[in-house]
């Protein structure tokens, strides 16, 4: 991500203090006059502190955030009949800050931050001050408030340009810990734009809010699906274990709960199971995968990531319903994860109210470093309805 004053994060901040020009200006009736005639404004009601003061800030947003003399003459004019309001110590904060002046604009700029809190301009002035000197636990304590302020993650891209600040790395972790909702929204915006997973999980750590919740780590999944999407097999399933908490398969078993027993598991390597329009699949207790498919399109049921070796292997299942008409149209499915080549295409075949077992041996070549397990329904000539379990599924090397 880089070093903090880079002017690119001055640039992004300068980008957001625009953005914002316009939700400073409040919705009164003679600001909306303004808005598109100040001339008229200042017609109908020349005696108008806030008149006055409202022009000195379009004035202000016309000069993309620096102080015009015309801007500041209005201001301090308006700030004899209105000694508390915002405006005029906002644009003189602004000119000083132009002059290079920092320490008095900072002076101004925390005292129109003591006047408004919830000014997302005055916020976004303090953030450039504090981000062009290098004060990082202090333009971060801005960005977390202006994303709380603004709805839509405006600043999250600004917020994560201080993720791998080493030196600050502490209070910054403190900081998101003390707001969760930031916490959720630059960690998810983190694991999209690819960052390390070992800085994000680092972060991730030292920001853990005191109350937990589920909401709290919905940045993993995605981190999981982005390095399985890069190829990075190995280290996505080490993830999923680990956020998860899902134990690899024992011995010879390389599905995880196969026997559809064990607590779901979000994510790409457990079970993902289909509720729609072409049928449906649920676990069922103890008796396994209950399974409905409707016949009229072809449907992806269950379905599973795993990551088999080259070598030759043994599919098995066991179901048990009723297929009184005919074989089943559902079956399982094998392919590499890359390129969808398929390796094993086993139909379920006859299925009766008695448990039955199929099974099918199949080889994964060199090439083919991940594969995805399906339960497929495929539609027949003839639309058929099919209502089955599938007590368990197993992969196993087969000499």
């Amino acid at each position: 991500m880089g070093v903090l004053t880079r002017p690119a994060l001055v640039a992004a901040l300068m980008m957001s203090c625009l953005l914002l020009g316009l939700l400073v200006l409040r919705t009164t009736g003679i600001a909306a006059v303004i808005g598109h005639d100040p001339a008229l404004a200042s017609a109908l009601a020349p005696r108008d502190t806030k008149v006055e003061l409202a022009r000195a800030l379009i004035l202000f947003h016309q000069q993309r955030g620096e102080t015009s003399s015309e801007a500041f003459g209005i201001a301090m004019r308006a700030a004899r009949h209105a000694p508390t309001a915002l405006e005029p110590v906002l644009i003189s904060g602004a000119a000083l800050a132009a002059a290079g002046e920092d320490r008095r604009a900072e002076a101004l700029f925390l005292e129109a931050r003591l006047r408004d809190p919830r000014s997302p301009l005055v916020r976004v002035h303090l953030l450039q001050l504090f981000a062009t000197s290098g004060r990082v636990a202090e333009a971060a304590q801005e960005l977390v408030v202006l994303t709380n302020l603004q709805s839509g993650g405006v600043f999250i891209p600004q917020l994560a340009f201080y993720a791998d600040d080493v030196a600050h790395r502490a209070a910054y972790g403190r900081l998101l810990a003390a707001h969760p909702n930031v916490r959720r929204e630059l960690l998810l915006h983190l694991a999209a734009i690819g960052e390390d997973p070992d800085r994000l999980m680092d972060l991730a750590a030292r920001s853990e809010p005191s109350e937990k919740s589920p909401e709290n780590d919905v940045w993993q999944m995605p981190l999981v699906e982005r390095l399985l999407k890069g190829g990075d097999l190995d280290r996505a399933h080490r993830l999923w274990l680990r956020f998860t908490g899902a134990k690899p398969g024992k011995g010879r078993e390389l599905l995880y709960d196969g026997s559809f027993t064990s607590p779901p598991r979000p994510g790409p390597f457990g079970w993902r199971l289909s509720e729609t329009s072409g049928g449906t699949a649920e676990v069922g207790g103890a008796r396994g995968l209950a399974v409905s498919y409707f016949g009229r399109e072809q449907a992806n049921l269950a379905r599973q990531i795993v990551l088999l070796a080259p070598g030759r292997y043994r599919l098995q299942t066991k179901v048990s319903g009723d297929s009184r008409d005919g074989p089943s149209s559902l079956g399982w499915r094998l392919a590499c994860l890359q390129s969808n080549g398929e390796l094993l295409n086993l139909p379920l075949g006859l299925v009766t109210l008695a448990p039955s077992q199929v099974d099918a041996d199949f080889v994964v070549p060199e090439a083919c470093t991940g594969q995805t397990l399906s339960l497929v329904g495929v539609p027949l000539d003839v639309t058929k309805a099919e209502n089955l379990w599938v007590h368990q599924v197993q992969i196993r090397p087969h000499p």
